[in-house]
């Protein structure tokens, strides 16, 4: 058997569940359209000013039916994450 028959099983399933994965996505994504969605993106989860940007943004989602979604660095200058 060469390397290149090989190779075939491997992309199918990468194929396959790509989507698999696409059609559970919007499948989500159509329950949850009538709810907008926002997000906020800060340096850290630690510093006082971004802790009170987090809860502003958590108390006007929640007023307006939004759903929030939030990520922040693990640490200041934390470019990585």
């Amino acid at each position: 058997m060469n390397q290149q028959s090989r190779r075939h099983p491997v992309a199918r399933k990468i194929v396959s569940l790509c989507v698999a994965a696409t059609a559970v996505w919007c499948a989500g994504a159509s329950q949850a359209a009538d709810q907008p969605v926002a997000g906020l993106i800060t340096k850290t989860d630690t510093n006082p000013f971004f802790v009170k940007m987090k809860q502003g943004a958590e108390a006007a989602a929640s007023k307006d039916g939004a759903k929030l979604l939030t990520a922040a660095g693990k640490f200041d200058g934390d470019n990585a994450s």
